[in-house]
Order: structure tokens, then C-alpha cells, then sequence
């Protein structure tokens, strides 16, 4: 049976943006999550094979420090940030595309087509999300207060970048805006949405978590001994396939949040601007 459109530009109620995000969710689930496997995928299993080699560096320093590969070491860590960083971004990149195309009605679409979208907005993006750390930052050592309200107001930049095709200046004050008199609920979405997406992180965890209780029990009588033989038991392929799955499940989860934000976003454009409504009377002239 055919879904409804969900509707985008929309004044809605606390409850109805959460049941909309898991509406639309129930809707694209197979196609958004394939695209998000194919996408974090690759980075999740590149991301565990350099904690692997940390691992297995970290390992090699217990024993010998003197014959320590230092290099390895700065180089997976730096990797490992990097690919993180960039990774993190492509995903956001990839949901909101995903959402726009949703809401323009050009879906269903192949994983390619999704993904040169997504890398279409990749650097515009990764400027705003160093520019909006960097404000936040600010913001913080300052007082606690202002970071604070700054990290839901700045949330709001990412939907405006994507949905309004605005410059990095205008994406950062355009927020300011259109969340007046709904700060505390942008607030509560993104914290409930928040919650449900690490319940489910949670579930991605399991693999994880179990192989490293196992670990730490059956060595935990030669740590002393040999650390050596503890690191490399974290290095082992077992750990990098549950620490992938865990990247991944990350990755999955955090689509929540992110498309909780993008119907927020619509819901205060929409208070603001009338935008839907604009939009439903300038199809009627066409008519």
C-alpha cells in the first residue's frame, strides 16, 4: 500500500514531530538505511582497522618503549580523527540529502545519485560544523549558559544550509531567528530524539561490549604480567568487526536526531514564514 506524503513545510506539536520522524522513518527505512551502510561502511571498517593498529602499537610500547613505532602510533590516531571527522559529516550530508529528496519528491534514487548530492554539500558543510565548534567553544569559556543555548540555536544551521541552499554566514544567523519562543522545545525534541537514538546505539554496541568482557576476564590474570598479550587481544579481527558494527549502528542511530531537526526546522520555518503555505498558493496559480 501506497504511504501518504509526509507533508514538510507544517506547523506541528511536540508529540507530532517525534511520531513524524519515526513516520518517516517507517517509510524510507529500507532506502535511507541501505544508502547509510554503503556510505558509513567502508569508513566504519577503515575507522577499526586503525584503532586495530593503535591497538596493536599500544601493545608493542608496553613491552619495549625503546622500540616503539611511534609513527604508527600518531599516524592511526590522526587517521582515526580524521576519517571520524569526515565521516560524521558525510553521513549528516547524506540524511538531509536524503530528507530533501524525500520532501521534492525524487525518490526512490540509487545510492550514487544520493551519495553525489550528499558530497555535493560535503565541504559547505564541514565549514559550517568547524565554524559552529569553534562558536561553541566560545561559548563555553565564557560561561556554561551561553554554550549551551548556543548548541541548539547553531543545531538549527545545518537544516538551513541544506533545505535553504544558504551561504555559511547566512546559515549561521538565520537560526536566531526563526527559533524564537521555541528554544525549549527544540531543546526537548533533540534531547527525547536523543535518547531514542542511543537506546538503539545501544543495541548496535552488544558485539562490542561482549567481546571485551570476555577479554578483560580471560586476561585478567596476566595484565600484570603481560600487557602486551591484552592489547592484542583488542586488535584481533573479532574486535575490529564488532567496532565497525558499532561505528555503523552509530551511524544509523544518529539519523534520528537529524531528521527530528530537519521537520523542527520546518515547523519553525513554517511559524515564521508561511513558507508551506506560500509554496500551495503558488501552485494554485499554476493551475
Amino acid at each position: 500500500m501506497q504511504q501518504p506524503q509526509i507533508e514538510f513545510y507544517k506547523i506541528r506539536d511536540f508529540g507530532t514531530k517525534i511520531s513524524t520522524t519515526i513516520d518517516f522513518i517507517k517509510i524510507n527505512f529500507k532506502g535511507l538505511f541501505t544508502v547509510l551502510l554503503l556510505v558509513g561502511g567502508p569508513l566504519a571498517l577503515i575507522n577499526s582497522l586503525l584503532m586495530q593498529n593503535l591497538f596493536g602499537a599500544f601493545g608493542a610500547l608496553s613491552t619495549d618503549p625503546t622500540n616503539s613505532d611511534f609513527s604508527s602510533i600518531g599516524v592511526s590516531y590522526i587517521g582515526y580523527f580524521l576519517i571520524t571527522t569526515l565521516g560524521v559529516t558525510l553521513i549528516y550530508s547524506t540524511i538531509f540529502t536524503y530528507v530533501k529528496r524525500y520532501n521534492e519528491g525524487r525518490l526512490p534514487a540509487s545510492v550514487g545519485e544520493t551519495l553525489k548530492e550528499a558530497l555535493g554539500k560535503f565541504w559547505k558543510l564541514l565549514g559550517l560544523s568547524i565554524l559552529v565548534g569553534l562558536l561553541l567553544v566560545i561559548g563555553y569559556m565564557l560561561f556554561i549558559i551561553p554554550g549551551f543555548y548556543l548548541t541548539i540555536v547553531l543545531s538549527l544551521a545545518f537544516p538551513v544550509l541544506f533545505f535553504e541552499d544558504k551561504s555559511i554566514g547566512d546559515a549561521l544567523s538565520r537560526p536566531f531567528k526563526i527559533i524564537k519562543g521555541k528554544w525549549w522545545s527544540t531543546f526537548g525534541l533533540l534531547f527525547i530524539t536523543g535518547i531514542i537514538a542511543y537506546i538503539v546505539g545501544l543495541v548496535f554496541s552488544i558485539p562490542f561490549y561482549a567481546i571485551y568482557i570476555t577479554e578483560i576476564f580471560a586476561n585478567i590474570d596476566s595484565i600484570d604480567s603481560n600487557p602486551e598479550g591484552v592489547f592484542n587481544s583488542f586488535s584481533s579481527w573479532y574486535m575490529t568487526l564488532s567496532m565497525a558494527i558499532l561505528t555503523i549502528g552509530s551511524y544509523m542511530a544518529v539519523s534520528i536526531p537529524v531528521i527530528a531537526l530537519a521537520y523542527q526546522y520546518s515547523n519553525l520555518t513554517e511559524r515564521t514564514q508561511a513558507t508551506g503555505l506560500i509554496n500551495k498558493i503558488d501552485e494554485f496559480d499554476t493551475l
